[in-house]
């Protein structure tokens, strides 16, 4: 058994705008999105 083991799985992908987004997946429900770069005009 390993001891202080704490798993994180994150994924960063650009979307079709350029934003870069970072999908964790830590979170329970719902897959929550972080977007980086300028807000939308």
């Amino acid at each position: 058994m390993e001891a202080e083991r704490t798993e994180y799985r994150t994924t960063a992908r650009a979307d079709d705008k350029g934003n870069l987004q970072v999908v964790s997946d830590q979170q329970v429900g719902p897959t929550q999105k972080f977007e980086f770069g300028a807000p939308d005009d």
